[in-house]
């Protein structure tokens, strides 16, 4: 009972906050015209999580075909209003770039903010910026969270960890209760560590 209720509030807030038209709170280039909803990422350093992994990267396999994903390879995103009959209300729905729809089933590592979801079910997700820093005005969209699908059961980490993970890159344009960019088959990858 208590984990149902639990993921119908996390079901109910991701509804909010996916149908919400975060623009009129927030001024860091997001538009919403004609229901096309863009979020258009302003020019800032580049965050050092991109660097973190391959900073070791004579650590890797040499027969390791999987390279570093950057937040910068995610950004090419922008989204439009849809009407979703199942939850009879509106959403915003990923249209991806060209570039990005050709890393999908890729293997990649990638270095963020770990962000637990339910650390008891191993739900996390790996963000550009840190927790403190607002989903939309933090100078962030979607495209800077990824969820992580483990391999196995994960350890239990802590919020805004730095890490690095190692998995399959999936986009998700059809399921309005998950993030856009899904890493199936997750693994942590460990410096120095083979895996």
């Amino acid at each position: 009972m208590k984990n149902s209720i639990r993921k119908l509030i996390y079901i109910s807030l991701f509804a909010i906050i996916s149908c919400s038209n975060m623009s009129n709170f927030c001024k860091h280039g997001l538009s919403f015209n004609n229901n096309q909803f863009a979020y258009k990422p302003t020019a800032v350093k580049e965050n050092i999580n991109d660097a973190y992994l391959f900073a070791n990267q004579t650590n890797l396999q040499s027969n390791d075909v999987a390279q570093l994903l950057t937040w910068q390879d995610l950004a090419a995103v922008t989204f439009a209003v849809k009407f979703n009959k199942q939850y009879q209300m509106d959403f915003q729905y990923p249209v991806f770039g060209k570039t990005v729809k050709n890393l999908e089933g890729k293997e990649f590592y990638i270095s963020g903010h770990i962000i637990p979801l339910d650390v008891n079910q191993g739900l996390y997700a790996i963000s550009k910026n840190p927790y403190s820093s607002c989903y939309f005005c933090g100078k962030s969209g979607p495209e800077s969270v990824v969820s992580l699908k483990f391999k196995n059961k994960p350890s239990k980490y802590k919020l805004d960890k730095v890490k690095t993970f190692k998995g399959t890159l999936k986009l998700n344009d059809s399921n309005p209760m998950d993030f856009i960019y899904l890493f199936t088959n997750t693994e942590e990858y460990e410096v120095g560590k083979d895996n």
